[in-house]
């Protein structure tokens, strides 16, 4: 409940008071550095380091600078091809290669998290680039992908019923774990529409 109450109730209410978009970005890039040490530092040996509402802070302030900075900034195409390798470089790093990131003492930093938003925002500025210079039959190919992005929150209002009795189904019929992944992408199909 500390994380809904902060990302629903105390953060738009900051917003409500900032009077320029510049008060807005110190705000967010106080999260960014405070996120990675509440993760790490506040609650030593306890769960609530995870779960306490600042914990993810930053990867809410990554969106909303990319938002800010999206609209308007202009790069050249070599650039922006290099914010896709880069961003899914950092996404690969901390997803695949866990073992890495703990020996680097990257998680110890609290910085895993930090470094996956970037990735992502990274991604984020290719795809609204490359959406820009595309025309709209071009890019239907994951109109998916973007209406996932437009119903997003009710999705994650809804997803945890598809999740809970999915996973009852995946242990009653004793599933191998080949079929993990396969069968999550029909839960996320599932949870696609049902959050539509």
């Amino acid at each position: 409940m500390s994380i809904e109450k902060s990302l629903y109730l105390i953060f738009p209410l900051i917003c409500l008071f900032l009077k320029r978009e510049w008060q807005f970005i110190i705000i967010l890039l106080l999260f960014l550095v405070n996120s990675p040490w509440e993760r790490t530092q506040l609650y030593l040996g306890n769960e609530l380091g995870d779960k306490n509402h600042l914990s993810f802070l930053d990867a809410i302030s990554m969106g909303c600078m990319t938002a800010i900075l999206i609209k308007k900034l202009t790069y050249s195409k070599w650039l922006n091809w290099t914010f896709l390798i880069v961003g899914w470089s950092m996404v690969v790093l901390i997803y695949l290669f866990r073992g890495i990131v703990y020996k680097a003492g990257i998680v110890d930093l609290g910085l895993n998290i930090t470094i996956l938003s970037s990735g992502i925002s990274l991604i984020l500025f290719w795809m609204y680039e490359n959406h820009r210079s595309r025309n709209e039959k071009e890019y239907k190919v994951i109109r998916w992908l973007r209406h996932m992005g437009i119903y997003s929150y009710e999705i994650y209002l809804t997803q945890i019923f598809v999740v809970i009795f999915g996973e009852q189904l995946f242990k009653n019929f004793s599933l191998h774990v080949i079929w993990l992944i396969p069968y999550s992408l029909i839960l996320i199909i599932i949870s696609y529409f049902l959050g539509k």
